[in-house]
């Protein structure tokens, strides 16, 4: 507590504490003994970062570019520096751009682009990866950005369970057909007849298989 005498009005107050901004307050007056109540706002002088996004998930096929994006934001009182590694470092098929920068303190917003050449993958299947991200906030120095990537292949295979049917005039004749997905995904086909002397039809021309 501070005694002041009320021939000191009015008064200029400064509190200050390591590592935080000065708080000023003007024009405070004494009255009597009266206790005043005074409330500062001290920013601590060190970077907030914080990001939108930490984790990614791409699937599709290889030769397809995946992009997007994550955003680093300082909100603290002070600018700083960061920086990105790719995990494991040997890494080639995930890129992020730009990879170090300096944020500026209280409005500081970078985002860094992430693309995905699947070209570089040698096959289908399923890859993870993990971007750090590195700055000088004391309270989260350090960020992971976990990336994943399905590849997949689509494939089909129609089969018939006999070479030939038979029946006699005005009788229905079924053939039957399996149809199977060799591929990695669920996948959706449309099946149609082509022209054909009798009259035809398909049981389901819609059909969605899993993999």
């Amino acid at each position: 507590m501070l005694s002041v005498d009320e021939s000191e009005n009015p008064l200029l107050m400064e509190v200050t504490a390591p590592t935080h901004s000065t708080g000023t307050a003007t024009g405070v007056m004494v009255i009597g003994d009266n206790t005043i109540t005074m409330d500062f706002h001290l920013r601590w002088l060190k970077p907030c970062v914080s990001i939108d996004r930490t984790e990614f998930t791409f699937s599709g096929l290889r030769g397809t570019n995946f992009i997007s994006e994550f955003v680093i934001s300082n909100s603290g009182a002070v600018e700083t520096e960061w920086e990105t590694h790719e995990n494991p470092s040997d890494i080639i098929w995930v890129h992020e751009s730009p990879i170090w920068g300096t944020l500026p303190a209280d409005i500081g917003r970078q985002p860094v682009i992430i693309d995905l050449d699947t070209t570089l993958c040698p096959g289908p299947g399923e890859y993870t990866a993990s971007i750090s991200l590195l700055t000088s906030d004391p309270v989260h120095p350090a960020w992971e950005i976990r990336v994943k990537l399905t590849l997949i292949t689509y494939g089909i295979a129609l089969t018939a369970f006999q070479n030939a049917g038979w029946g006699v005039p005005g009788q229905r004749v079924e053939y039957q057909l399996r149809l199977s997905n060799e591929g990695t995904a669920t996948d959706k086909f449309t099946l149609s007849l082509g022209d054909s002397p009798w009259e035809a039809n398909l049981d389901s021309k819609l059909v969605e298989l899993e993999a």
